[in-house]
């Protein structure tokens, strides 16, 4: 990508979170929130906005794993000063997403082995049943709803014969994480949405470098959503955690294929080119 285009792009990016961000903290605020908790200050807006860009590149591989960050550049790329950025990848540090080492500054982190894969949806399998049982009571039928439409729109993509392999799987990722996402931010307990959500956005770039949700098996993805919104819409938290822990499970077990699938014997070969150590080469930006 020119690097020009790249900025000016981000730049507009940053612009529209933050709008987007202040426009949610009053409507929360319209909508009856915490009158101690006003409309957010535009200093705290602007590092949450640039917060949410930043993530999104490392999320899209637009800065991809290992890639060594220059705060002054990147900075200027944004449109920002150092101050916003740098609280930021503070931010994207302490959920793993981004490494910090002494007179080194930030790098975005490495895509984590199998071993860490596992443990991941290890604490997922602890933690998710937990959330959805604790969202159960608390969603809304408008919450239900949006849920709803998630699903839908991931058996609509599944089923999608005519747009690229890469666009669907990417309105997937989208469609899974914010199924995932929603139900943790449901539970009531912000501790709980924020380690649910940190875990969810490293199992992400599992699906986008090793295309795990791409059809068929997005469809297999939408029917246990599915299961889970059937369960929640009966209002009965034990399915829901037990239909919430088989569809961890079973995507546990379909990334384990496709990691095993991509370590095969020309791996040294292709890191020597400057690919993927897994095998695979990254998806196209």
């Amino acid at each position: 990508m020119v690097r020009g285009e790249y900025g000016q792009r981000e730049r507009q990016a940053v612009r529209a979170v933050a709008s987007r961000l202040a426009g949610r903290s009053a409507r929360d605020l319209a909508r009856g929130g915490n009158p101690d908790n006003p409309i957010l200050p535009a200093r705290q807006v602007l590092a949450d906005s640039v917060y949410e860009v930043v993530k999104q590149q490392i999320m899209d591989l637009k800065l991809a794993p290992s890639t060594r960050l220059n705060i002054d550049q990147l900075a200027r790329e944004l449109a920002v000063s150092n101050t916003p950025l740098r609280e930021a990848l503070v931010r994207l540090e302490s959920e793993g997403l981004v490494t910090r080492r002494s007179l080194q500054g930030f790098t975005v982190a490495p895509l984590p082995d199998l071993r860490d894969m596992n443990q991941l949806f290890e604490l997922r399998l602890m933690l998710e049943p937990k959330a959805v049982w604790a969202a159960t009571k608390r969603l809304q039928p408008e919450d239900l709803q949006l849920l709803r439409s998630s699903v839908e729109r991931m058996v609509k993509v599944a089923d999608d014969s005519v747009s690229g392999q890469y666009r669907r799987h990417q309105a997937l990722v989208a469609a899974d994480a914010f199924f995932h996402d929603f139900i943790a931010e449901a539970s009531g307990s912000h501790l709980l949405q924020r380690a649910v959500s940190g875990l969810h956005a490293h199992v992400t770039l599992y699906r986008v470098y090793f295309k795990v949700g791409a059809t068929p098996e997005g469809g297999d993805s939408a029917d246990e959503h599915a299961a889970v919104l059937d369960a929640l819409t009966a209002g009965n938290p034990q399915q829901a955690a037990r239909a919430m822990r088989t569809h961890l499970e079973r995507s546990h077990a379909r990334h384990r294929q496709l990691y095993r699938q991509s370590d095969n014997g020309d791996s040294k070969e292709r890191t020597e080119r400057g690919e993927l150590n897994t095998g695979l080469k990254p998806m196209p930006r």
